[in-house]
């Protein structure tokens, strides 16, 4: 007879724990949000892949109701800022119709749960027979840095690339979006496109593929904030055009006004602008700029795609 252990085969797997708590508050939330933005209870059901009785249950029932979606969130042990950041990116591409990256941004965050080890306080509190010294989800569901920002500065590039009027925004000397590693400490840390992002008229080019160590302005500036435990990993610099100005009115964004400059260098003024963001805390960044510096707007965020959502909705403004 073999001595083999029966709870082995009745654990609570990972993917489990993401499908029966993680996924269903997505769906939820997601659902409740589409409703009030006028789609219908069919519509929502066909973009989130379930029938329409779930989705009515999203909506009417009360054990669904966001307050207490938001306290089995803390229960999880997820912080609802942080979720409500990603899901704000999800939103933004399914809007756009963007099913395929949709679905790896949902893949991706799952993965960076389980690996981060977020989920496992509460995995062993619901399922004792759990090791309480397990961490083997930090070796199963790796996601890799480098390939993972890649692909969303293209993706974020992408976007903006398609929205008719955004070369207004876009600087005389040109702009950029630079994107840093969690833990950059020099340039090479730093992803930026070759050269610049340059208007062509209502829209804007650029030469290459995202490289690092390319953008040394924007990229000076993120190691400064990252340095000093900014969660900000990401910067784009605009024109301060009057479309912006609205978004910030508008929207009630809090800002900071640096400059201008008289005889200041460039790296005064990238000193300046990082230390701002530290000390303010804030995500916009408006520099008056001097002489030979042209005055920017400097947009700050998690990840590129949350600056693309960003630039979406300054020229919806317009």
């Amino acid at each position: 007879m073999f001595n083999i252990d029966l709870r082995v085969f009745l654990m609570i797997l990972p993917h489990t724990l993401i499908a029966r708590n993680v996924e269903v508050i997505i769906k939820t939330l997601i659902a409740q949000r589409l409703y009030r933005e006028g789609f219908s209870q069919l519509d929502i059901a066909r973009i989130l892949g379930v029938s329409q009785p779930t989705i009515n249950m999203y909506l009417k029932d009360p054990s669904y109701s966001q307050e207490n979606v938001m306290k089995r969130l803390k229960e999880i042990g997820l912080d609802p800022k942080e979720f409500n950041d990603f899901l704000e990116e999800i939103m933004f591409l399914i809007k756009r119709g963007l099913t395929e990256d949709v679905l790896r941004r949902l893949v991706v965050y799952s993965n960076s749960l389980l690996s981060s080890l977020k989920l496992c306080d509460y995995h062993k509190r619901i399922d004792p027979s759990v090791p309480q010294d397990c961490k083997i989800c930090s070796e199963l569901f790796l996601v890799s840095e480098d390939i993972q920002m890649i692909y969303d500065l293209e993706k974020a590039f992408e976007i903006i690339s398609n929205i008719r009027g955004v070369g207004a925004l876009i600087p005389e000397v040109g702009s950029n979006i630079a994107y840093a590693k969690r833990d950059a400490k020099d340039l090479g840390m730093i992803l930026a496109y070759p050269g610049r992002i340059v208007s062509t008229g209502d829209y804007v080019a650029v030469v290459g593929r995202p490289r690092w160590g390319e953008s040394g302005h924007l990229g000076r500036i993120l190691l400064r904030i990252v340095g000093g435990g900014s969660k900000y990993r990401s910067v784009m610099n605009l024109r301060l055009h009057p479309c912006v100005e609205k978004w910030l009115h508008n929207k009630n964004i809090s800002h900071a006004e640096t400059g201008p400059h008289d005889r200041a260098s460039i790296r005064d003024i990238e000193k300046i602008i990082g230390d701002t963001v530290l000390e303010r805390n804030i995500f916009v960044i408006k520099d008056l700029g001097g002489p030979w510096i042209e005055p920017n707007i400097y947009i700050f965020a998690e990840n590129p795609l949350k600056i693309a959502q960003y630039i979406s909705e300054i020229i919806s403004l317009c």
